[in-house]
């Protein structure tokens, strides 16, 4: 008896049946992939953060392998400044496109917002990338 096209079939230890094809990496988690460059984010410092001032973040973007990644390499990268922590109550949060920051050396960019932290801000602020 012909086997039919459409029995699945084991294949060096995955399945497979003849309307999908096993790509041996589907599954990986892109953060252990060895084909993904991958992108890691410092947040090195937070100046300009008293009410009434346009903060200012400096970072690094690195690959896996640690070698720097100018922000316009990347299709997009953006900061979110919003406080006070114990209840955010920034609506909504800001949130600026930062691939145009400015490299200030050995791999580290900075970038001011151009909002400004309320002129009645209190408490602790974050920002995030």
């Amino acid at each position: 008896m012909s086997q039919s096209p459409h029995r699945e079939r084991v294949i060096q230890g995955r399945r497979r049946d003849s309307a999908h094809v096993v790509v041996p990496v589907a599954h990986v988690l892109p953060t252990k992939s060895s084909q993904l460059r991958g992108v890691n984010f410092e947040l090195v410092s937070f100046t300009n953060t008293k009410p009434g001032q346009n903060p200012t973040v400096q970072f690094s973007v690195k690959d896996k392998a640690g070698n720097p990644i100018a922000p316009s390499e990347m299709a997009r990268i953006a900061f979110t400044l919003a406080g006070p922590t114990t209840e955010y109550q920034t609506e909504p949060p800001v949130r600026e496109l930062a691939n145009d920051a400015t490299a200030v050396g050995g791999g580290a960019y900075s970038y001011t917002f151009q909002a400004k932290i309320p002129s009645g801000a209190s408490g602790s602020w974050a920002v995030g990338v």
